[in-house]
């Protein structure tokens, strides 16, 4: 799943064609994995919602249009939807003092994985006029770093989502359509990789093939990440060693009851011979099934013909 993020930039020229797909960008997913998107504008235009707000604006130097218009793309995940994402545009707009203008939630874009599954890449677009009160309310003096970080977790907190971590930290740039396919391909391959790499350290451990197949079957989940692998493998061994520990034990009452009676077999055939059930990892019970046990049934026949 996807983890919280939000990104502003100024609106482009085609935003509206894009964001309405009324010009389909050549990445979308194949039709029969399109989900359906949602498109809100509002009544008037963005420029005459900007005309309106900067008639009120004082004589001097006036905010102009392209420096106005911005836009955030916010990431997402299934669960979410129009609701969800009104409450975050609504909340920007009282924080930030800006007018929105536009809401786009696309889900028809991501990817297909190396199986032929899409691996969808949700998101929303939301525009926003910058200029109201009679002033540009996108400036540093009213917008500070510490706004945006804070609006971030606001965000997050909004969309009951994990925050992504701050990009002074990790210096990353939210990644564009070509970005993301090519950087979700390189983990799966990561993560496929490391799968096999634990599949082959693993074998010959004394682990069934159900633990394998297990293993493998990991490959097929979508929502899997290499940080979440090993909490994953450690579970599958944490399971199947308790499945071994059943079946020892299971072995070693029917191994107790086999000796229980070729106890009392040699006991009536006369024989000296007494069979110890230790364990079945011990080697001197077979040992001795090995060296004893054709003579002890070949008494005990000979007894039954008497």
């Amino acid at each position: 799943m996807a983890k919280s993020s939000i990104n502003f930039q100024k609106a482009k020229a085609h935003w509206e064609k894009h964001n309405a797909r009324e010009d389909e960008p050549s990445y979308l997913l194949p039709p029969e994995f399109r989900k359906p998107n949602y498109f809100w504008r509002a009544e008037q235009s963005p420029q005459e919602i900007f005309k309106a707000e900067h008639s009120k604006c004082s004589k001097g130097k006036r905010p102009r249009f392209e420096n106005s218009h911005w836009e955030a793309v916010l990431n997402l995940n299934a669960n979410h939807n129009e609701k969800d994402v009104e409450r975050v545009v609504q909340h920007i707009a009282k924080t930030l003092n800006i007018i929105p203008v536009a809401i786009a939630i696309h889900r028809d874009e991501g990817h297909l994985n190396e199986r032929g599954r899409p691996v969808y890449n949700y998101h929303a677009h939301l525009n926003f006029i910058t200029v109201k009160d009679g002033r540009q309310n996108w400036r540093n003096e009213y917008i500070k770093p510490q706004t945006l970080r804070q609006l971030q977790t606001d965000v997050a907190e909004l969309l009951g989502m994990e925050r992504g971590k701050d990009k002074r930290e990790t210096q990353v740039e939210r990644l564009d359509h070509k970005q993301f396919k090519a950087a979700a391909k390189a983990q799966r391959k990561e993560l496929l990789a490391e799968i096999e790499k634990l599949r082959k350290a693993y074998a010959g451990q004394g682990y069934p093939k159900e633990f394998f197949r297990e293993l493998s079957a990991l490959r097929e989940d979508e929502s899997l990440t290499l940080a979440k692998l090993g909490d994953c493998v450690a579970e599958l061994i944490e399971k199947h060693a308790q499945r071994e520990d059943d079946i020892y034990y299971e072995a070693q009452e029917k191994l107790e009851a086999v000796v229980d009676k070729l106890n009392e077999l040699s006991e009536a055939a006369g024989l000296e011979i007494t069979f110890e059930a230790n364990s079945v990892t011990e080697p001197s019970l077979w040992q001795k099934f090995k060296e004893g046990i054709l003579s002890a049934f070949n008494s005990v026949k000979s007894v039954l013909r008497v």
